[in-house]
């Protein structure tokens, strides 16, 4: 599976989808398939200009459109849900597999587990393909035996960004900044098996810590590879490519 493709196509498509009903003043400026720790998986769309009214009156126009995506990956979700800021604004778009754990959790109080979740429907689901949690667990295992510590790989993530970009990222708890440069050349591998043909290698660092917060492998859009050449401090550059 092309996940790169997937999500660069999906993503405009999402967008258009909702362009059509509210209007150019709406985007779509990520869409990212993603495996947790615990085992779910699940697609994340990040809108901006929309909010909890439209996606109400609106979502049996809207959500055939994010499932049909969720399908192209072959996630079979079990719950739909959006995240819903004070200003009654929508962050993100959920479609989600999960674990039996966290299907607890958002059984809920009528099924809203927390204040800024909004469940919008939810589905028999549960067979999803757990390729992209196979390799967060392979990742995870391999970042352990090379520095002896208990890290835990919180999520990966494969994304395609409305500027061009594409990539790969994961989120780690407990890892610090040795042997940086060979766990993202393994990471660099994964993402060569995911069809992505990366640019930069880099970590993100919990500033004033040696505390490692992500594992980043891109295909930059020029845009952002001009701006990567003078990254923020807490952004440590592996290798260009």
């Amino acid at each position: 599976m092309n996940y790169t493709e997937i999500l660069s196509s999906d993503r405009a498509k999402i967008e258009k989808r909702l362009r059509d009903l509210f209007g150019f003043n709406v985007s779509v400026f990520q869409l990212s398939n993603y495996a947790l720790g615990c085992g779910c998986t699940g697609l994340t769309v990040s809108p901006t200009g929309i909010n909890i009214d439209d996606l109400e009156v609106f979502k049996d126009h809207i959500f055939p459109t994010v499932i049909e995506s969720a399908h192209d990956l072959l996630l079979d979700p079990t719950i739909a849900y959006a995240i819903v800021g004070g200003d009654a604004g929508v962050s993100a778009l959920h479609l989600a597999d999960y674990c039996d754990r966290c299907a607890v959790e958002y059984g809920g109080a009528d099924g809203r587990p927390r204040p800024d979740t909004y469940v919008i429907a939810n589905f028999e689901g549960g067979k999803s393909d757990k390729h992209l949690s196979n390799l967060r667990s392979r990742f995870e295992n391999l970042i352990r035996e090379r520095t002896g510590i208990p890290v835990y790989l919180l999520e990966m993530g494969v994304f395609a960004l409305r500027c061009g970009c594409i990539g790969i990222s994961t989120f780690t708890r407990g890892m610090r900044r040795d042997g940086l440069d060979e766990l993202l050349n393994k990471l660099d591998k994964i993402a060569e098996e995911l069809s992505i043909d990366s640019d930069l290698l880099y970590a993100t660092i919990i500033p004033g810590t040696i505390e490692v917060m992500t594992l980043n492998v891109k295909h930059l859009c020029e845009d952002c590879r001009k701006r990567y050449r003078n990254p923020r401090s807490d952004i440590y550059i592996s290798r260009w490519k």
